[in-house]
């Protein structure tokens, strides 16, 4: 639904900066590396210029720019896969997913930072502390998908097992291709 998400990831933002001026309020404001494309082969730094692929993505990033022109003492704050309480995250979905199964098939392309909720709020209540106003990356340590799901298997002592890609992060060649090699061996044997 990019309407609503426009509405409340661009316009809902704006109108805070614009209230949190008139009543000399800070603003936090938490954002999302969804700005970003995710084709760039190192972390990101607030010097890259957003470039979303994702109406998502585009809401975000039209919020950020709303913060930044609208409000005078704000914290814009960029974080990715964030887990904790509740009940729509990363670890809960592992978890219920293994529940009653011998495999799972994670992603093993997907490069991020898990962001701790308890840290999050930490780092932020920090720059409130010191009042450093400004555009923020704030996330745990990197990793990808499926070493983050390994993790937490094994921190539930989930027995089970994981496919070949999710586990090699490999994966098989084309059918075509294999044919082609073997034809290629069978007429180099004289077999054809």
């Amino acid at each position: 639904d990019w309407k609503t998400a426009y509405l409340v990831n661009g316009l809902g933002p704006r109108n805070l900066a614009i209230v949190a001026n008139e009543i000399d309020a800070e603003l936090v404001h938490y954002s999302t590396d969804y700005v970003f494309s995710g084709e760039k082969d190192a972390p990101y730094t607030i010097y890259d210029n957003p470039d979303p692929i994702s109406r998502y993505g585009e809401s975000k990033a039209l919020g950020e720019r709303f913060v930044m022109s609208f409000a005078r003492k704000y914290y814009l704050i960029r974080t990715s896969w964030v887990f904790g309480d509740g009940q729509v995250n990363f670890v809960k979905k592992v978890i219920d997913w293994s529940k009653g199964r011998n495999e799972l098939k994670i992603v093993c392309d997907e490069k991020s930072s898990p962001t701790y909720a308890p840290d999050l709020a930490s780092a932020t209540w920090g720059l409130i502390e010191q009042g450093a106003y400004g555009l923020y990356h704030v996330t745990n340590t990197p990793c990808l998908r499926y070493e983050w799901a390994q993790f937490i298997l094994s921190n539930i002592g989930w027995k089970g097992n994981y496919g070949f890609f999710e586990t090699t992060g490999k994966r098989m060649r084309s059918w075509e291709e294999a044919t082609e090699e073997y034809i290629a061996e069978l007429k180099t044997g004289g077999l054809i």
